[in-house]
């Protein structure tokens, strides 16, 4: 029983559950769920945002698991109005639990929607960092007012509202609005499971056109700071290999280039870097990466790697936005992530 709204618990077992998902880690999120809920009827829905090159690494994570899924292109204003449409019409069939990939992203809401029975249970996964800022009732809006007429239209006529239930890897972060639960990333396993030596430096690269300007910095200044930082890490770790991965969403080749210039590898994967680095024959002796989600996954993969955030140290006038980037790092400091805060000139 959900405590919060008095109603059978929306994490039981076994309930017949549809997906719908557009990332590498809403996909790990998914298939984890379906391993720790016990999920055997499922549908997963794989929507492919405009722009987003990580269309390999997500087909490669579900080929590599075995997974049915039905791919869903970027679809255009018209054809989102229809969807939100359907959304609305009544029905019934052999789903009653939907989850959500992203919270933030109402075009899955919808889409999700029309593929689910009234009166059904929604619960949203993980999507990197913006839980925790959720959580800590820091985010911005969660959607238009055009938006949430819609939802609660649809509330009133088919009993479905999207923000109440989460099953997170934040679950310790308390917040009385939600009914939470914790994501064991059971898909996953432990590195204490294998007998490995720990080598390797890596470096886990950010999608700079979305991570600069709330930081308050140009991508050239972003781009001359983790070329100081592969200098220093170099200098740090002289006998091991520094390898720099990009985020799966850039495009630019800054990084290639860094490496090229500061002696070090780099190394785009075919699957998400958590799935990379679990099956390599090393465990990586140290981690980098600038507040981003997947060094909190690392961590709790690889517990005994020294795992640091990054957080540049843009001096007293900050961007208000700048400060969601210092929550996120306490949080991570409270869970094992050394900080680096650091002009890094």
């Amino acid at each position: 029983m959900c405590k919060l709204y008095n109603i059978p618990s929306p994490f039981e077992k076994y309930v017949p559950s549809v997906f719908v998902v557009s990332s590498p880690l809403q996909i790990l999120c998914a298939l984890s769920a379906i391993k720790q809920l016990e999920i055997k009827e499922y549908k997963i829905i794989v929507y492919l945002l405009k722009g987003d090159c990580r269309k390999t690494q997500m087909i490669n994570l579900m080929e590599k698991n075995n997974i049915k899924y039905t791919l869903i292109s970027y679809i255009n204003i018209f054809t989102i109005q229809l969807v939100k449409l359907f959304a609305i019409i009544r029905r019934k069939n052999e789903y009653s639990r939907l989850f959500i990939g992203d919270i933030r992203n109402i075009v899955e809401i919808f889409i999700g929607y029309c593929h689910v029975s009234d009166n059904s249970t929604v619960v949203s996964l993980d999507d990197g960092n913006g839980i925790i800022a959720i959580l800590k009732n820091k985010a911005s809006r969660l959607t238009t007012n055009c938006n949430l007429k819609i939802l609660n239209t649809i509330f009133k006529y088919r009993h479905l509202y999207p923000y109440k239930n989460l099953l997170t890897i934040y679950s310790d972060i308390p917040n009385p609005n939600y009914c939470i639960k914790e994501l064991q990333l059971n898909n996953v396993a432990s590195s204490s499971d294998r007998k490995r030596g720990y080598k390797n430096v890596i470096i886990v690269g950010t999608y700079i056109a979305a991570y600069c300007e709330p930081v308050g910095i140009s991508e050239q200044d972003f781009i001359k700071r983790l070329s100081a930082l592969m200098k220093k890490i170099k200098a740090d770790y002289p006998n091991e290999e520094v390898i720099f991965v990009p985020h799966g969403r850039e495009n630019s080749n800054y990084g290639e280039v860094l490496c090229k210039e500061n002696g070090c590898t780099y190394k785009r994967p075919n699957i998400m870097i958590e799935l990379e680095l679990l099956d390599s024959p090393f465990i990586p002796k140290a981690i980098y990466g600038f507040t981003s989600g997947a060094l909190f996954t690392l961590k709790k993969m690889f517990p005994e790697t020294r795992v640091v955030n990054i957080l540049f140290d843009m001096g007293k006038n900050v961007k208000e936005s700048y400060n969601e980037y210092i929550d996120i790092s306490d949080y991570f400091v409270k869970n094992g992530i050394e900080l680096y805060k650091d002009k890094l000139y």
